[in-house]
């Protein structure tokens, strides 16, 4: 597995996928809905970038902000690419897409 995260390239062996987490593709004030795999809360929203390189079948994330310490990660198993239609425009929530390949 390879994971690229802003220009940052880290590696690991145990499956042949490469995710692309890009700036690009984080969206203000919106959540994928219908694909959530896994939920965490964590103190740090960061932290949802590392979930989601753990957990084979996340593919994209949803953060919410529920104070300035608290944030709900979503793992998702798709993408807005997959599935644009639910990508929804939700209040206090970021998502967070990649590319995927093989």
């Amino acid at each position: 597995m390879v994971i690229i995260i802003d220009n940052l390239t880290l590696y690991s062996t145990d499956t042949c996928r490469q995710l692309e987490i890009r700036s690009a593709l984080s969206f203000q004030g919106k959540r994928l809905i219908n694909h959530a795999i896994k939920t965490v809360e964590s103190v740090f929203k960061d932290f949802c970038r590392a979930l989601c390189f753990i957990e084979p079948n996340c593919v994209s994330y949803n953060i919410e902000l529920r104070s300035p310490a608290i944030t709900y990660c979503e793992l998702n198993n798709s993408t807005h690419f997959e599935y644009p239609i639910d990508l929804k425009p939700w209040q206090n929530y970021i998502y967070r897409g990649s590319k995927v390949s093989v």
